[in-house]
């Protein structure tokens, strides 16, 4: 009786922070694995060390300065890691990107967030929205810990056949339907379809 108190506890909160009923993901395995998995999450997530070493656990940290991001499964057919920096209008500022941002802005700066890095591809963006309830458990739990990740119900996404100088890419709107292959999204100019999610890639 008392677990069962502490989910609904826990299920209230992720509902003052997550906008469930938009997204169409059901609070309640979250919270009942949030009160019976102190601390953990269920994916991966990737520590980089100041030596370089990286390490993988389901635990997040006090300290999350190495925190690099989660290790999302294999949709590429290696282990890929989903970085939890991604590409902003602040990040361009940065980069000293003015005017329309092209698909090669994009691509130079992934590589500057992490030297193997890409924007995530259509087939990346689908296994993200298929762990959907996953992701919410992270930014959920991560933001208890004041860093803040996007929402993914938007995903922009690119392919290697892009050209370099087009300022339009990819995105799609879940709309409840967690599928992004679905063609139901459209190609929008890049400055108004941020964040754009990177990632990489590890060889097993």
């Amino acid at each position: 009786m008392e677990k069962e108190l502490e989910v609904i506890q826990c299920q209230m909160m992720l509902e003052k922070c997550i906008d469930f009923p938009k997204l169409e993901i059901d609070p309640k395995p979250i919270a009942k694995f949030i009160v019976n998995n102190p601390g953990k999450v269920t994916f991966n997530l990737l520590y980089q060390e100041e030596s370089g070493k990286l390490e993988r656990d389901k635990t997040i940290r006090e300290d999350l300065s190495s925190l690099v991001g989660y290790v999302l499964g294999r949709p590429t057919g290696k282990t890929v890691v989903i970085l939890l920096k991604t590409i902003t209008e602040q990040t361009l500022k940065a980069e000293g990107v003015e005017g329309d941002p092209t698909i090669g802005d994009l691509r130079e700066i992934a590589k500057k967030i992490h030297p193997e890095a890409k924007p995530i591809d259509a087939r990346v963006a689908n296994w993200m929205w298929n762990t959907a309830p996953h992701y919410y458990l992270l930014k959920y739990l991560l933001g208890t810990k004041g860093v803040v990740i996007p929402d993914i119900d938007v995903l922009s996404s690119l392919e290697e056949s892009d050209a370099d100088g087009s300022p339009f890419i990819n995105w799609n709107s879940s709309c409840g339907y967690w599928e992004y292959l679905d063609n139901q999204g459209g190609s929008g100019r890049i400055n108004g379809c941020l964040p754009v999610f990177c990632y990489f890639e590890i060889e097993e």
